[in-house]
């Protein structure tokens, strides 16, 4: 009996040992952050939003200039027409975006020129087109507000109302296409789109 006793110990002593020492001095691998999603940055309006036209136009237009702005891995998708009203917006620009199966992050929206109609019906129109943008995964929706208080105002009743963001555009006077307009339109949009 003694005999199995002895055979035991030394077993049970090798299971019991510590593992081999390691270097204390070893650099463990950088942290890294998560690598951002893509913006995809849906753009909905009238001709103050279109892009297109002859080539320098297009390049000069304010979208142009804030996408210029944005990480390089950013999309545009302009579903801006000439004309376009709030309700354009809500019954063709979101369905083209529907459609397509675009999935923007931000968008931005801006109509007012080619209004018509009162201005409740505008309000209901516009809290129905964010609330279809977010419907898609808009996180970030920006109702750009040109000249004028009532655009100014209609804005800010929806963004309070829905969580978007109002940004009126102030000083851009009655040609909102001209290229100083649309320099200033850019100067406003893209610090708010900016991740």
């Amino acid at each position: 009996m003694v005999l199995a006793v002895a055979v035991v110990v030394p077993v049970a002593a090798g299971a019991c040992s510590t593992p081999p020492p390691q270097a204390s001095n070893a650099v463990p691998p950088p942290a890294t952050a998560a690598p951002e999603a893509p913006i995809v940055w849906a753009a909905l309006g009238g001709d103050e939003t279109v892009t297109t036209g002859p080539a320098e136009e297009a390049a000069t237009a304010w979208p142009q200039r804030v996408l210029s702005r944005l990480p390089a891995t950013a999309q545009l998708v302009n579903v801006a027409t000439p004309d376009a009203s709030i309700r354009t917006g809500l019954t063709s620009q979101v369905p083209a975006l529907e459609a397509n199966g675009v999935r923007p992050t931000v968008a931005t929206v801006w109509f007012g020129r080619d209004e018509r109609g009162s201005t409740s019906q505008q309000r209901a129109d516009l809290t129905a087109l964010v609330e279809r943008l977010r419907a898609l995964g808009t996180t970030r929706i920006v109702l750009v507000a040109g000249p004028g208080p009532s655009a100014t105002a209609l804005a800010q009743d929806v963004a309070a109302a829905t969580g978007a963001v109002a940004l009126p555009v102030a000083g851009i006077g009655r040609d909102a296409m001209g290229p100083v307009a649309q320099a200033g339109i850019a100067e406003a949009v893209a610090p708010v789109l900016a991740p």
